[in-house]
This record gives C-alpha cells, sequence and structure tokens, in this order.
C-alpha cells in the first residue's frame, strides 16, 4: 500500500485540488440528467460504505465529542454541497471556480466574529474586489439563469466558510470520523429531498461511485498534505483549481472563459490574494530560501 507519508505535501494538495476539481466537473456533467439533490443522494449512498467501514473501525463512541457543533459543522457543509451542485447547474466550471474564491474573505470575518481572531483592517478591499468581480462577470443581469448561479455559488462560499470556522472548533476529532458523519448527514438531507423520486440509470451507476471514490480520495489527500506541510505553505496551490476547472471544462463542454469572465474572474482572486496576502508572502519566502 502506498506510504502517504512519505509523499511531498505539495504534490498531495496539488493532486486534491485536481480531484476536487475533477469531482466537480463530473457533478456538473451529471446535472443534465439528474436533480441536484438526487446527485448528492446516490453519491452519498455510495460513500456511506465508506462512512460505515470508519464508523466499524472507529466505534460509535468516536462521534460524541462536541455532538453539536460537529452536527452544526456538518450540516454548514451540507448547505454548501447542496448550493455548490445547484450553482453549477447555472455556471460554467470556471465561473464557479473563481466564485469559490469568495470563501477566504468570509472565513476572515466569520474567524473574527466567532473565533476572536485578527482581522486584518484592509478587509475592505478584498471585499470591494469581489463584489467588483462578480458584477462584472454577471453584467448586463439579463441572463436570469446565470444570475442565479452566481447567487448560489456565492451562498455557497458563505456556508463553506460557517463549515470552515466550526471545524476548526472541532480540530481535534479524528478526520475521518468527520468524513463519516458528514456522509451521514447529506445522505439523510439529500435523501428528504429525493424520497419521491429515486430512480437511478444502471449505466450512470459506475459514475456515480466513481464520484464517490474521488472525493474521499481528495479528501484524504488534503489531510495528509496538511499532516506532512505546514497549511501556510501549501494555500498558494489552491488556486490551481482555476487552472483545472477551464481546463476540463473546455475537454467536456468545448467552455472557454469569457473576456468578461476572466477579467472578473481576476477580481475575485486579487481579493482572495490579498485576504490570504500574510499567509501567501511566508510560503513565498519559504520557497526562496528552499532555492538558495
Amino acid at each position: 500500500m502506498l506510504n502517504v507519508k512519505n509523499i511531498s505535501g505539495y504534490t498531495l494538495m496539488a493532486l486534491s485540488m485536481f480531484l476536487y476539481s475533477l469531482c466537480e466537473a463530473l457533478e456538473k456533467y451529471l446535472i443534465s440528467i439528474y436533480q441536484p439533490q438526487k446527485i448528492i443522494f446516490f453519491r452519498s449512498a455510495i460513500a456511506l460504505f465508506f462512512a460505515l467501514w470508519i464508523t466499524f473501525q472507529k466505534g460509535i463512541t468516536a462521534f460524541k465529542p462536541n455532538k453539536g457543533l460537529h452536527l452544526l459543522r456538518n450540516l454548514f457543509a451540507a448547505a454548501s454541497l447542496f448550493l455548490t451542485i445547484y450553482s453549477l447547474k447555472h455556471l460554467p466550471l470556471s465561473s464557479y471556480s473563481f466564485m469559490s474564491f469568495t470563501s477566504p474573505i468570509f472565513i476572515s470575518i466569520f474567524s473574527y466574529l466567532f473565533l476572536n481572531e485578527k482581522l486584518s483592517s484592509s478587509v475592505l478591499i478584498p471585499i470591494l474586489l469581489s463584489f467588483g468581480g462578480i458584477l462584472i462577470m454577471s453584467y448586463p443581469f439579463k441572463d436570469t439563469d446565470l444570475n442565479l448561479g452566481f447567487i448560489f455559488a456565492f451562498l455557497s462560499s458563505i456556508f463553506y466558510a460557517l463549515a470552515c470556522v466550526t471545524t476548526k472548533r472541532i480540530s481535534h476529532i479524528d478526520s475521518f470520523v468527520l468524513y463519516a458523519s458528514y456522509v451521514f448527514v447529506c445522505f439523510l438531507i439529500a435523501g428528504i429531498f429525493s424520497i419521491d423520486d429515486m430512480n437511478l440509470r444502471i449505466i450512470d451507476l459506475p459514475l456515480f461511485i466513481l464520484i464517490a471514490l474521488i472525493h474521499f480520495l481528495a479528501f484524504q489527500c488534503l489531510i495528509f498534505a496538511y499532516r506532512n506541510e505546514y497549511l501556510v505553505k501549501l494555500s498558494p496551490l489552491e488556486y490551481s483549481t482555476v487552472i483545472w476547472s477551464a481546463i476540463l471544462g473546455f475537454i467536456i463542454w468545448q467552455h472557454l472563459p469569457s473576456f468578461k469572465e476572466i477579467i472578473g474572474g481576476v477580481f475575485i482572486l486579487i481579493g482572495s490574494i490579498v485576504i490570504k496576502r500574510k499567509e501567501l508572502k511566508t510560503s513565498f519566502i519559504n520557497a526562496i530560501r528552499r532555492l538558495k
């Protein structure tokens, strides 16, 4: 079996970002056949086998610490996933990828509000840049489908940020247990919304199995990347999802980002870089030191 401890944290992080982008691309492909809640239900139903295996290995008592925060974190994460799928239904893959980089701004704001962490005095700059980028991408605002996609993506970033902040409060919980409980919550919620129509085409089953496997591997690569390397050093690799999304969008749908999409996306990326400038500066300095 591959020993992930011997693999560079940078390699694992880069692989995780690619796998997450691939997972989103496959989910977007399935949207033309299934409703978003059904995609989440069938994906979670397959991932449930991983969750049950983890529960068997760790024991039911592993889920007990901080039950309230644990459940809250998974509800936030599940809401973010639902909104992501709905956003992918209305947006090109690359547009969603750009929009996902509004989440660092909300993470900073919520960390200040709920974790008493320091907030940069220049937080208004990335907020204005990101909103400016969203307005540029959605202009001239006549496409209802596109506008819905941006709203869903924006809300998804907010819930993702809330999930991240809550995760920080329960970071002592085993990552496998966190994954398993997340799958249980997604399965139950998606099941409630899909109960009137559980039809699945047999020819699509391998694709759902593939998505579940990719998501599990992406999650584990991310966790082991964080364990093998400092988070601040890995931060720049998050931006590689924009490249992967553009490539996958072209391969599957022959979509190339428009000029206004690129300009608006660059505004959002700059806003994300400004809010994370200290982390990126530290990462850059460490990279220079390694080259000397």
